[in-house]
C-alpha cells in the first residue's frame, strides 16, 4: 500500500478508493451485525443504525464542507449499531459475552 504512489496510483483523497472502502466496511459491518440478528435477538434495530451511520459516510464524502460535522453522527451510528447489538445478543443469553458493569 505504502509503494502505490510510487506506481502512480495515488489513494489519499482518491474517491474510488474511499467509496470502495466505505463499501468495504459496511459489507464487514453488515456480516458481523447478521449474525446476532440470525442466531440471538431478531431485531432490525442495530442493523438501522448501522446504515444510518453509513449513510452519513456516504453524505461525508459527497459534501466535504461538512466533513467533520458528518463523520461525528457516522461514527455514532456505527458504535451505537454495533454496541446494541452486542447487547441484544447478551440479553438472549449468548455465551461468548461479556459481563460490562
Amino acid at each position: 500500500m505504502t509503494s502505490l504512489p510510487v506506481f502512480g496510483i495515488n489513494i489519499i483523497e482518491n474517491k474510488g478508493f474511499e467509496y470502495f472502502m466505505i463499501f468495504l466496511a459496511f459489507a464487514v459491518g453488515a456480516y458481523a451485525l447478521s449474525h446476532g440478528f440470525r442466531k440471538h435477538h431478531r431485531s432490525y434495530t442495530p442493523i438501522i443504525l448501522f446504515s444510518i451511520g453509513i449513510l452519513f459516510l456516504f453524505a461525508k464524502e459527497i459534501w466535504h464542507d461538512y466533513s467533520v460535522l458528518l463523520l461525528i453522527p457516522a461514527v455514532t451510528f456505527i458504535v451505537w449499531g454495533h454496541y446494541y447489538n452486542f447487547r441484544l445478543c447478551r440479553a438472549a443469553g449468548h455465551p461468548n459475552t461479556t459481563t460490562i458493569e
